[in-house]
């Protein structure tokens, strides 16, 4: 009589399944929509460095580099190769704008897997 043990040694080899890795993003650089280049440092600095940190407070959460992410700046393509060559599954890009003495953010989830955006923001603050 085969004992449990020996019935599970015949039985075939299953692969362990594999988990998804974890979801990752990153925040592409914001595209200056004022009309001097003066202000230039602030959109490629401020709102992005401050989103990647926040991101990068969610549990669970992989972001990319914003170095990596740099190399994109004044570029365009399809969302579903850059987050390939980033290696992320969503990608977060902007535009800042200065009217008056008011600055206004907007920023767009995208997913990089079917280039859809499921999520627009828009944050509008005054400098000070």
């Amino acid at each position: 009589m085969a004992t449990v043990i020996d019935r599970l040694k015949q039985q075939p080899v299953r692969r362990a399944l594999s988990l998804p890795p974890s979801p990752a993003i990153a925040v592409l650089p914001f595209v200056n929509l004022m009309p001097d280049n003066e202000n230039e440092y602030f959109s490629d600095g401020a709102p992005r460095k401050e989103l990647t940190k926040a991101l990068t407070q969610v549990t669970g959460l992989r972001v990319a580099s914003t170095i990596a992410a740099r190399r994109y700046k004044g570029k365009t393509g399809d969302p579903r190769e850059v987050a390939e060559e980033l290696g992320v599954s969503a990608l977060v890009s902007g535009s800042v704008r200065k009217v008056g003495n008011r600055i206004r953010l907007t920023a767009h989830l995208v997913s990089g897997v079917d280039a859809v955006r499921p999520l627009v923001g828009d944050l509008r603050a005054r400098p000070g």
